[in-house]
C-alpha cells in the first residue's frame, strides 16, 4: 500500500472556530478574536495561529491559503473544511 494510493480515503480535516467581537466606538476598529476552537484531523501548518484570545484574521488567512474552505459562518462561529 502506498501513501498516495487513491483507493485509500484521506481523513477529513475540519476546523471550527468560536469567535468573540470586541466592540469599539468606531465600527471600523472592531476586532474578532478566537474564543475557542476544535480541530478534527489536522490544521497543519496553521496550528500556531489557533490561540484563544488572538485575532481571527491571521488564522483564517493561513487556513484558506492551505486548502481550507469556509463551509459555514454564523455570528460567532466559523467552520472550515480542507478541500482535497
Amino acid at each position: 500500500m502506498f501513501i498516495n494510493d487513491p483507493t485509500v480515503p484521506r481523513p477529513i480535516d475540519v476546523v471550527t472556530i468560536r469567535t468573540e467581537t470586541h466592540s469599539e466606538s468606531n465600527p471600523l476598529l472592531r476586532r474578532r478574536t478566537i474564543n475557542g476552537y476544535n480541530v478534527i484531523g489536522s490544521a497543519s501548518p496553521c496550528d500556531r495561529f489557533l490561540v484563544n484570545g488572538e485575532r481571527v484574521a491571521p488564522a483564517l488567512r493561513c487556513l484558506r491559503r492551505n486548502g481550507f474552505k469556509l463551509v459555514c459562518e454564523r455570528r460567532d462561529l466559523l467552520v472550515l473544511r480542507r478541500v482535497p
